[in-house]
C-alpha cells in the first residue's frame, strides 16, 4: 500500500513497504540518483520513498522499484522506462504504466 506524505517545498512523496531481503539486494544500485528524482530506501524499516517532480512520477518510480525488487526488471531497464514514460506524458502520448 502506498502512503502519500506531505513533502517540503510543495512536493509530495510516497512511501511503500517492501520485502527487506529483496530491498537490501536492489537498494544500492536502484537508489543512486538518476532521472527519476529520488528513490530512498529505508532497509531497516523495509520501506521505499519517492520524491519526484509530481505525484504520478512518484507512483511510477515506486512501481518500477517494485519491479526491480521482484526481479521483473533490471535497474537500467527501469531507468530507461521511467525516462520514456515521463517524456511520453509530457508529449500527451499514452503512458500505460
Amino acid at each position: 500500500m502506498l502512503h502519500p506524505q506531505a513533502g517540503g517545498l510543495g512536493k509530495a512523496y510516497l512511501r511503500a513497504p517492501a520485502n527487506r531481503t529483496a530491498l537490501t539486494t536492489a537498494a544500492a544500485e536502484a537508489s543512486r540518483p538518476g532521472p527519476c528524482g529520488s528513490v530512498i530506501t529505508e532497509r531497516t524499516a523495509g520501506e521505499v520513498s519517492a520524491r519526484c517532480h509530481d505525484e504520478q512520477a512518484n507512483y511510477l518510480a515506486l512501481n518500477l522499484m517494485h519491479d526491480i525488487v521482484t526481479g521483473a526488471r533490471e535497474v537500467e531497464d527501469a531507468r530507461r522506462y521511467y525516462a520514456k514514460e515521463v517524456l511520453d506524458h509530457r508529449r500527451k502520448k499514452p503512458t500505460p504504466y
